[in-house]
């Protein structure tokens, strides 16, 4: 299982440069064995909905390489933001759970 760290900000402004460092980041497990990426939320404080794209997107560059994608410690407001949007379901639907991986 590879887990990477998403920052304290994520906003449009940052947020494509977020994803390519992300995307690097895969890129360079991709040989591994590991089965899973798991995105670490708890340091993300400050975000909008671009945070949103820059999930699906890791989520679109996991499957490329053959893995799932979780994400892990999402606060309320990223979980409701993206109820909001209607891709909450996109984003943790291969968790087992979805409201067990949140976290307050």
């Amino acid at each position: 299982m590879t887990t990477l760290d998403l920052p304290s900000s994520i906003r449009l402004v940052n947020a494509h440069a977020v994803l390519k460092d992300l995307e690097l980041a895969m890129a360079a497990e991709s040989a591994s064995d590991t089965a899973t990426v798991v995105l670490n939320a708890a340091p993300l404080r400050d975000f909008d909905s671009s945070v949103l794209a820059l999930l699906l997107g890791c989520q679109r560059t996991a499957l490329s390489y053959g893995r799932r994608l979780e994400i892990n410690a999402a606060s309320t407001g990223l979980s409701e933001l993206a109820r909001l949007y209607g891709v909450r379901e996109l984003l943790w639907r291969a968790q087992s759970d979805s409201a067990s991986e949140l976290t307050s």
